[in-house]
């Protein structure tokens, strides 16, 4: 009998996918926890000729605002968010591409809300103390990128189904065969 078997060829075509999805998801975390570290260090603020990156602007805003309690809360969160940025990296070398998919929609998420956040105050200047751009552009980037891997991977995986699919396959979509 020549040409693939009809019982292995579907197994082997799976286990294809299963392998590319998570060699796709492993190289853009990886990637993107990369990147979320080198926005960390790039210019958040800038006040004359001085560029201050966000580990810096944290720490001027924590000395500005000594009453309040949340710019202790951003100055502690923050090196954990960074850090956390290597999560779906693990998760994917571990096997767990699904766990990883979701653990890079969440991160993509938080890293939009808070590029988001403080681009929303570019263009202001307070105490000729400014936004710069490129740490927070470069988070905005990465964020995206980081929810549209995890979403093509579920998406892939079959843990997101559209209605188009139970449109055009019903039995699929609600799982009777």
């Amino acid at each position: 009998m020549t040409g693939p078997d009809p019982v292995t060829e579907p197994l082997r075509l799976s286990a294809d996918r299963s392998c590319t999805a998570r060699l796709a998801l492993g190289m853009t975390t990886t990637a993107t926890a990369a990147l979320v570290v080198l926005a960390s260090f790039l210019p958040w603020l800038s006040s004359g000729e001085v560029d201050r990156n966000s580990y810096r602007a944290i720490r001027g805003i924590v000395r500005l605002r000594p009453l309040q309690a949340w710019p202790e809360v951003v100055a502690t969160a923050w090196p954990v968010l960074v850090a956390a940025s290597v999560v779906p990296v693990l998760l994917v070398v571990l096997g767990r591409v699904s766990s990883a998919a979701v653990a890079a929609v969440a991160l993509g998420v938080l890293h939009l809300g808070t590029s988001v956040g403080v681009l929303a105050l570019a263009g202001r200047s307070v105490f000729g103390v400014r936004v710069a751009l490129p740490g927070p552009v470069l988070l905005a980037v990465v964020g995206t990128i980081m929810v549209t891997a995890g979403v093509l991977t579920l998406r892939r995986r079959g843990a997101i189904r559209s209605n188009r699919t139970a449109e055009v396959h019903p039995d699929r979509a609600t799982g009777h065969r």
